[in-house]
């Protein structure tokens, strides 16, 4: 009896050494998560054009009397323009009697733009002008001195091209008080006129 029961024993021993218990074999683990894939890089945006500071231009208005005007508009902040006027040159015009009267003209003066549409390049602006006037004249001997203001608001509008040319337009009223003297003799008046401004230059 203990025989069997010893055999029988030995018989599971061996069994159970030769064939392992029925242990869970673990689960293999887990596959490491995939990389997420790499965010596209955004595209470089392209350099914005840099922004003009300043407009020069002529009237060419002016240049037949022949007058040289020049205008420089600089950039405050896009939206306005401060800009400076000078002028240079000869005069002839008609006195009284139908004499020519000759002369040399200099003037100086300032504008101020703000562009309610648009900016600096290219845009509808309303302006204040302050121009001051000095002719020294001449006709059969007798000289003559005469000096002007001119204040003016006007409405405008420049264009600039892509490559840089530029069109100012400005159409206003203003009024303008002048004096001259002559022969220890002097005489003033002031009256209001229409202002028209047609400038050509170049915006950089």
């Amino acid at each position: 009896m203990h025989y069997r029961f010893a055999t029988a024993l030995i018989c599971m021993l061996f069994l159970s050494l030769a064939t392992p218990a029925f242990a869970q074999v673990p689960p293999p683990p887990d596959a490491a998560p995939a990389p997420a894939p790499a965010a596209a890089a955004a595209p470089t945006p392209a350099p914005a054009a840099p922004e003009a500071r300043f407009t020069v231009s002529l009237s060419p208005v002016h240049l037949a009397l022949p007058v040289g005007e020049l205008m420089a508009e600089y950039n405050v902040n896009g939206k306005l323009g401060v800009a400076g006027i000078l002028g240079a040159g000869s005069l002839t015009v008609e006195d009284s009697l139908g004499s020519e009267v000759k002369g040399t003209v200099f003037e100086v003066g300032a504008q101020g733009n703000y562009y309610l549409w648009g900016g600096f390049r290219k845009g509808l602006h309303v302006g204040a002008e302050a121009l001051y006037l000095y002719a020294d004249m001449e006709s059969n001997g007798v000289t003559a001195k005469g000096a002007g203001l001119s204040v003016s608001g006007y409405v405008g509008y420049k264009h600039t091209f892509s490559f840089g040319l530029a069109l100012i337009l400005q159409l206003g009223y203003g009024y303008t008080v002048v004096s001259a003297e002559s022969e220890g003799e002097s005489d003033s008046d002031s009256k209001g006129q229409l202002l028209l401004n047609l400038n050509v230059g170049w915006t950089f």
